[in-house]
């Protein structure tokens, strides 16, 4: 029996019920698809949409919610009320919710108050097979709430953001789970996660976020030394450091870790010009060969002239591995494979432009933000040849 009698054999029998008869569904039926097509195809459905179309039929309320793995609380709570309280409303709504997503192995929830603390309390209690706890917490929230959870779930917690300060002491060795830590706006992360005898608190982390500032480079080295070939994701914040030399040999450390595939760097505008320049000079001649390895990358820059926009874009070039670039220039000989383009200038679109991006093959989004900045004529301290951009190179 060839392939296409063996592919017919197996179409007649899908179509055959339990008790040997034949039965035909209208072309216009979603029953002809099957349950398990049909949850593919649901689970494309919005929050809102599953709750709405699961009247339609017997097959969508079977199907409508068992596709559904991910719970994200901010996505499914009404908003708060005005006294900072969930209203009834809300309640039911969580309720209803939990009954009919029996299938949830990712939680994701933001908390800042009591009674997200008790939303928090009633996904634990009703979810036993949670392979990812993902817990912000957000700004100003009563640290107790953070060390009664951490206390209670951190055993099971695989990430966590932090608040700005005020809870680097919640941070314990029970977090074994620990695999994505946030904490880019609080001033003593490296002290809590880098002990003074340069022991790691947390050794399985395969995502950072963190604030880094001159007096954290002595704990900066043992962190990479532990991670230089494990750590997939870093985003670094950088206050501002006092030399050149400072930037550099943060960035000759950060080259070591060859594993990295996404690495954000945000740095705080450089005031001292000859030290922008170096940076600049550094960046384009030296750290871009370091970073051939990486596929996400995005450096948030202040520049000053348009030289120094120009030459960080073409030193970013030699990243071969790049598919989504908020540059411009030559894309297309630089990098044929792009499909997102996006492009922050003030710049206008020239026939040139318009061009270059047509001949892009593999072209799917283009975005073209125009950033003009007005000068004060007032202000002598600026000339009309500079301004500051936000250069951004995301894969």
């Amino acid at each position: 029996m060839d392939s296409r009698s063996c592919g017919q054999l197996s179409a007649d029998m899908a179509k055959m019920p339990m008790n040997g008869t034949q039965e035909e569904y209208p072309k216009d039926s979603f029953d002809r698809f099957g349950d398990d097509l049909c949850e593919v195809i649901l689970s494309y459905l919005s929050f809102e949409d599953c709750f709405r179309f699961e009247c339609l039929s017997k097959q969508w309320q079977r199907s409508v919610f068992t596709s559904r793995h991910i719970f994200s609380v901010s996505d499914i709570m009404p908003k708060k009320s005005q006294f900072n309280e969930i209203t009834d409303n809300g309640w039911k709504a969580l309720e209803s919710v939990v009954k009919k997503w029996t299938h949830i192995t990712d939680i994701h929830i933001d908390i800042d108050s009591q009674d997200m603390e008790r939303v928090f309390e009633i996904l634990m209690n009703s979810y036993k097979h949670l392979k990812t706890i993902d817990v912000r917490f957000k700004p100003r929230i009563d640290v107790q709430i953070i060390d009664r959870i951490v206390c209670k779930y951190g055993s099971l917690l695989t990430a966590i953001s932090l608040p700005p300060s005020g809870c680097e002491d919640v941070l314990e060795l029970s977090l074994t789970k620990l695999r994505q830590l946030s904490g880019e706006y609080c001033d003593e992360m490296w002290s809590t996660i880098v002990t003074e005898n340069n022991e790691l608190l947390f050794k399985n982390l395969t995502q950072f976020r963190v604030l880094y500032s001159l007096s954290d480079w002595h704990r900066l080295t043992p962190f990479v030394d532990h991670y230089k070939n494990s750590l997939k994701s870093l985003s670094i914040r950088i206050d501002r450091l006092e030399t050149s030399a400072a930037y550099i040999l943060l960035f000759k450390q950060l080259s070591r870790m060859k594993a990295l595939r996404e690495l954000n760097i945000q740095m705080i505008p450089i005031i001292n010009p000859k030290t922008l320049e170096t940076v600049v000079d550094y960046h384009c001649k030296d750290l871009v060969n370091r970073w051939s390895h990486l596929k996400r990358y995005q450096l948030v820059l202040c520049c000053k002239t348009d030289p120094h926009f120009s030459r960080l874009y073409e030193s970013v070039c030699r990243m071969k591995r790049l598919q989504r670039l908020d540059f411009f220039d030559s894309v297309d000989t630089h990098l044929p494979h792009i499909e997102s383009l996006k492009i922050t200038s003030r710049l206008e679109i020239t026939p040139t432009i318009v061009a270059i991006v047509e001949k892009l093959p593999h072209l799917k989004c283009f975005d073209w933000v125009n950033n003009t900045r007005k000068y004060d004529d007032s202000d002598d301290s600026t000339s009309s040849d500079e301004y500051t951009s936000d250069v951004s190179v995301i894969v």
